[in-house]
């Protein structure tokens, strides 16, 4: 007796499923065993990374040193610091690309970013959470008597090549 061709398709799904069924239950059987412990970074050593990316951040936004007022708090019932920083920003440097890599940066530090914007004010404040607990407070005020960062050599020179390679659709080039 011969079977449909159908059948043998249907036995051959089954088996297949069967086999891959197996497979991840001995992964799991045998993930389940392993019972190292990934060590958890020391917190303080990451806030005390997190605080010095910060400052990198700024600079590399044309933030000056002396425009950065830090100061430093206890937070009652906790062993941590808080530092906040009272940052004057001039008219050419914006506050959301700031705020931005700040948020990136705090949750690479397993923190959580929380963000508020007065725009009648021009001011950005910022939090960074840890275990539930603000351990860092910015505050991003912009003021019109700071001097604006000069604009990037750099691109202005690449808008410069870009031009001269454009060439318009209406003439052909001459060989």
């Amino acid at each position: 007796m011969k079977l449909p061709k159908y059948i043998y398709v249907r036995i051959i799904t089954v088996s297949i499923l069967a086999v891959l069924c197996l497979a991840l239950s001995y992964n799991k059987i045998v993930a389940s065993f392993s019972t190292k412990e990934i060590p958890k970074p020391n917190v303080d050593s990451l806030l005390v990374v997190l605080d010095a990316k910060i400052d990198t951040a700024l600079f590399n936004f044309g933030v000056k040193e002396y425009w950065i007022k830090k100061t430093e708090t206890e937070i009652p019932n906790s062993s941590k610091k808080r530092i906040t920083r009272t940052v004057s920003l001039a008219t050419g440097i914006s506050q959301t690309l700031i705020n931005k890599q700040l948020h990136e940066l705090a949750r690479n530090y397993n923190c959580e970013p929380f963000a508020t914007q007065d725009l009648k004010k021009l001011v950005l404040s910022m939090q960074m959470k840890n275990e539930g607990i603000i351990v860092e407070q910015i505050k991003l005020t912009t003021t019109s008597n700071l001097p604006s960062p000069p604009k990037s050599k750099v691109s202005i020179a690449e808008k410069k090549v870009v031009k001269k390679n454009v060439v318009p659709k209406n003439k052909k080039k001459r060989n």
